[in-house]
């Protein structure tokens, strides 16, 4: 339904609104599949695997992503 709203026309409060709604529902449904996760990890039906990574490129990829969504949010704030 968020999507369908987010087609109309909406003053710069209203979109302000439905970004936050958006972003909400998203980081809810982010919670329950890390909860989910986390007793499958408890239960032995998930693994954990150890492997090795580069901290630099994770929080480099996690910088570039924050500043794509802050450069949309900041674009559809101006309409």
């Amino acid at each position: 339904m968020s999507e369908i709203l987010s087609n109309t026309r909406l003053d710069r409060e209203q979109r302000s609104l439905l970004d936050v709604m958006i972003s909400s529902g998203d980081l809810v449904l982010q919670l329950i599949n890390d909860i989910l996760d986390l007793s499958k990890v408890e239960s032995g039906v998930m693994k954990l695997e150890a492997t090795k990574f580069r901290p630099r490129e994770v929080v480099k990829h996690g910088l570039q992503t924050a500043a794509a969504s802050l450069q949309k949010f900041l674009l559809w704030k101006d309409l």
